[in-house]
């Protein structure tokens, strides 16, 4: 650059310098176009991981065979003891008085506990504050039927929710003449000493469905609805049936002996028992007046797990507003013991 030039560009710059409006525009300048660059170099990143998640998220959902559905850790072989508890907590109940009943429950052993009719939000943040004080963890969703596990003994390695249906309108009666959303819970766990990774479900059926065993006729809507909660819950059964062994606590609504003696399929001891699941009273050998009392809540188990040999089934059982019920740990085919203990 000749000297002439030189002159020229340093006198121009001395002129920039000396003007306050063009420093001003000469800084605007550099800091939108570092923006630019900036962004530049940031959306592709951001973009990128965006569509890694998404990919990783739609290969999760095919693998469960559902768009969104969570896909929990195959479960192994390691020896299984749990103890497993469901209640009705009732609206009605004061909070204290459920926060009362839980303790209860707790303290007379119970591991994991499925829990209905647990709502509204408010209440389910002080029950779950003054469970997690004594040591228990909630399941994470917005729900009346959660479930509580105690974090000491079990890690959660999965779970979700899965909305059956919306609100509905039914025929008068219980729960008036709407109900719902109603949706099944599960987690899958493992305890912390051996290894040993089960699933928890939870839900509750419609009530006033049942007539002696049988569905009611008198309540189609009802029962329709009911049924669609016990295939979905099927479905679920089957879908989670390499994640190791399963239980489904519930309020069924449904008289429990006589639904075992007149087989139904429409109703659980069929609907169910096609993918693989039993009551726990049948589970432990347990008939006669040890069975599960008229519109019980109750649990039922895998039968795959004990054809697997995995010697289980330790269970509690909630009795609906009455007690509670527990079957001593055994392996199949040894006989079973059952005994009262404190009501709630």
């Amino acid at each position: 650059m000749d000297p002439a030039t030189l002159k020229v560009a340093f006198q121009l710059a001395m002129t920039l310098g000396r003007s306050r409006a063009l420093r001003r525009l000469v800084i605007a300048v550099t800091l939108a176009w570092t923006l630019v660059m900036v962004g530049v170099m940031l959306i592709p990143l951001q973009v990128g991981s965006r569509l890694a998640a998404r990919a990783q998220y739609m290969a999760a959902a095919g693998c469960a065979g559902e768009p969104g559905f969570a896909v929990p850790i195959l479960g192994n072989q390691a020896p299984l003891a749990v103890n497993m508890a469901t209640w009705n907590t009732r609206r009605a109940n004061s909070t204290r008085r459920i926060i009362s009943g839980l303790q209860t429950i707790a303290t007379a052993g119970a591991d994991v506990i499925g829990v209905q009719e647990l709502a509204p939000e408010s209440r389910r943040r002080q029950v779950r504050r003054a469970m997690a004080d004594l040591g228990w963890g909630m399941s994470r969703h917005d729900n009346a039927v959660p479930i509580f596990y105690r974090r000491a003994k079990y890690t959660v390695l999965a779970q979700d929710s899965k909305k059956v249906f919306d609100v509905r309108r039914i025929e008068p009666g219980v729960a008036g003449t709407s109900i719902g959303p109603k949706s099944i819970q599960w987690l899958q766990l493992r305890d912390r000493s051996t290894g040993a990774a089960f699933v928890a479900a939870n839900h509750h059926l419609v009530p006033t469905i049942d007539n002696r065993g049988r569905p009611d006729r008198t309540n189609p809507k009802r029962v329709r609805l009911a049924t669609m909660q016990l295939d979905a819950a099927g479905a679920l059964v089957d879908r989670l049936a390499k994640a190791g062994p399963l239980f489904l606590t519930a309020d069924w609504n449904i008289d429990a002996r006589r639904d075992g003696s007149i087989r139904d399929n429409r109703w659980p001891f069929v609907a169910l028992g096609g993918h693989g699941l039993r009551s726990n009273c049948a589970a432990n050998g347990i008939s006669g007046s040890a069975s599960i009392s008229s519109r019980a809540s109750a649990i039922r188990a895998g039968s795959r797990s004990v054809i697997n040999g995995i010697r289980i089934i330790r269970a509690i059982v909630m009795r609906c507003h009455v007690g509670l019920r527990r079957s001593a740990a055994r392996a199949p085919g040894s006989p079973a013991r059952a005994r009262r203990t404190s009501g709630v």
